[in-house]
């Protein structure tokens, strides 16, 4: 059984997409994620493949996702780097502004 995890975060920069060898099409990007009791966010390396790289693909900087995946692993050197696979990603909306935030004449200031 594959490990299951659901983060919330934002991208640190545009996803980057590659067609592998085997004329697969992979899309990779950096998730800031908020980690308890601390001020900076840790960054989780996510890769997703097929249909749900062809969605990653249109991510820019900043965006708020929610990503769901499974856990994976990987050695770079002698140290041991989780990551996410990525199944499935929802791009949170921005919100709208509040009514009381809104311009004067009724418009979105």
């Amino acid at each position: 059984m594959q490990s299951q995890i659901a983060l919330v975060g934002f991208l640190g920069k545009a996803a980057e997409s590659k067609k592998t060898e085997n004329n697969k099409l992979m899309t990779r990007f950096q998730l800031a994620v908020k980690v308890w009791g601390k001020d900076q966010p840790a960054w989780v390396p996510i890769l997703c493949w097929e249909k749900t790289a062809e969605i990653a693909r249109e991510l820019v900087s900043g965006q708020k996702v929610v990503v769901l995946g499974e856990l994976d692993h990987f050695s770079v050197g002698d140290r041991q780097v989780l990551s996410v696979v990525a199944r499935s990603i929802v791009v949170v909306p921005k919100e709208a502004p509040k009514p009381e935030e809104q311009a004067a004449d009724g418009g979105w200031g």
